[in-house]
């Protein structure tokens, strides 16, 4: 888990599965699985969010350099 590169309180959001909750709490983290299925109103309200600076994607390629 990427949780040594976030503040506690931050959000760790997994593009492949659900990560470890009990890891996450001990990390002070909230952390969810996104599944691949999205529509265009999710796609639209995520863009909002980092428009508006709530969210600040990161990508982890995890060695795929």
């Amino acid at each position: 888990m990427a949780d040594r590169d976030l503040k506690k309180g931050g959000i760790l959001v997994s593009m492949l599965g659900k990560p470890d909750p009990e890891l996450a709490k001990e990390s002070g983290i909230t952390a969810i699985g996104q599944g691949t299925e999205t529509n265009s109103k999710h796609l639209e309200r995520l863009t909002e969010l980092v428009d508006q600076g709530a969210i600040k994607p990161q990508v982890d390629t995890g060695g795929f350099d």
